[in-house]
């Protein structure tokens, strides 16, 4: 995973495993700033370690909507009563189960 952190001031240091985050001297970035890139490097890491598992829901009121998996195409059928069946790719190696 990569990610590029355009701040001004901010200092990475990768020393061994362990990630540095800190300031140049006499910047003045910020404590929130900090503490935000020291979490989305938290959470690039947790993420390449473990991967990512978003459960979701489809909820309809009036027309019921039934998905469907077709290779690497999920098919959205009967949305908003359209006749036409809607088509979304799934992208790398991402697992959807209906």
């Amino acid at each position: 995973m990569e990610r590029d952190f355009r701040v001004k001031g901010l200092v990475l240091k990768l020393e061994g495993k362990e990630v540095t985050v800190g300031k140049a001297e006499g910047s003045v970035l910020g404590k929130m700033m900090l503490n935000t890139v020291s979490a989305h490097i938290r959470n690039i890491c947790e993420g390449a370690k473990n991967g990512y598992t978003k459960k979701m829901q489809v909820i309809y009121s009036h027309f019921p909507i039934s998905l469907e998996v077709k290779g690497s195409t999920l098919v959205v059928k009967n949305f908003l009563g359209e006749k036409r069946n809607r088509e979304s790719k799934i992208i790398g190696s991402t697992k959807v189960e209906v």
